[in-house]
């Protein structure tokens, strides 16, 4: 872990005296150290929405590439491609952040983007209020998840113009709502939908071991990608072709034993104890196989809980194994 100097290397508020400041910035920086190691833990166990969620809370506490990176790398694996983007627009919008993480940001931002509705609001005339599925929200852009929502444009004498929407994944949504107060002749909402391309599932990044310092030094990352899910499958396979040639062996040593005369010559007994042989062999092999393969699955290959279609570095399937 980081030294305690490290930790508490920041510099003094301005406007508090020395003291007081000093003492909120351990603070700070001891809680956001908590909060890392919480998401540390939380990765490991498999909890990668909870990951996710310590992480951002560490680098409230104390703003970190090394955290932001983190949490988009266990936003990824929870499969939580809202949570994606809330992680993915905190490392854009923020000055300060490292650009290869501000770079995997963008790619994953647009990757999850694709999975969702974009919607952007506004309503006139103003002053109006708006709310999105029960929840005040301001005017401009939200991700949604695809399927039915309800907009509601509030005029400044509470009277309430909704509409209902239908939303598709990987398309943009321009809504113009009409706030309308009570008495007045409703206006029906505008939209306009864009459909957006294909985009290719972006990198995932690698899990930081300790809390960053300030100097920036990192400890060598714990939890990378493992083997690829084709390792498994092409040993599932292999192991269904070994059984198949031992069962076939199997059958012809047995015919072959069959076929033998009551006073078998001695080529023809060596001849019968090598199918036996060779069958023997191929049931070894199967065996062997099968739990190599088992092992593989279990211990060795990144299921990484996410969608069958693959983008380049970054497994993307979305089953659980």
């Amino acid at each position: 872990m980081v030294s305690l100097a490290a930790l508490l290397g920041s510099s003094l508020t301005s406007g508090l005296t020395p003291s007081v400041a000093f003492a909120q910035s351990t603070s700070a920086r001891q809680q956001a150290a908590a909060r890392y190691d919480e998401g540390v833990e939380a990765f490991d166990a498999g909890d990668f929405a909870r990951a996710a969620a310590a992480f951002m809370a560490a680098d409230e506490l104390a703003p970190s590439s090394e955290a932001l990176a983190n949490a988009l790398t266990a936003a990824v694996r929870a499969g939580d491609h809202l949570l994606v983007v809330r992680v993915a627009e905190r490392a854009t919008t923020r000055a300060g952040v490292d650009a290869e993480v501000v770079a995997q940001a963008r790619r994953a931002q647009a990757y999850a983007a694709s999975k969702l509705a974009q919607l952007l609001l506004s309503c006139e005339p103003a002053p109006c209020g708006l709310t999105l599925d029960g929840a005040v929200v301001k005017a401009g852009t939200h991700y949604v998840l695809p399927g039915n929502h309800s907009v509601v444009a509030v005029a400044r004498d509470g009277h309430r113009s909704s509409r209902a929407l239908d939303l598709s994944a990987g398309t943009s949504y321009r809504v113009q709502m009409y706030a309308t107060a009570a008495g007045e002749a409703a206006r029906a909402p505008e939209l306009q939908a864009e459909r957006g391309g294909v985009v290719a599932a972006p990198e995932a990044g690698m899990i930081i071991r300790d809390f960053p310092s300030d100097s920036g030094s990192r400890s060598q990352p714990d939890a990378g990608l493992g083997l690829p899910p084709w390792v498994f499958f092409t040993g599932v396979g292999l192991s269904a072709v070994a059984v198949g040639l031992t069962a076939v062996s199997g059958m012809d040593a047995l015919q072959a034993k069959d076929e033998l005369s009551s006073r078998p010559t001695v080529s023809e007994r060596d001849a019968v104890q090598a199918k036996i042989t060779r069958t023997d062999v191929l049931v070894g092999v199967s065996l062997g196989l099968a739990v190599l393969t088992t092992y593989l699955g279990v211990f060795q290959v990144d299921w990484g809980g996410t969608e069958v279609g693959v983008g380049p570095g970054w497994v993307s399937a979305r089953a659980h194994f």
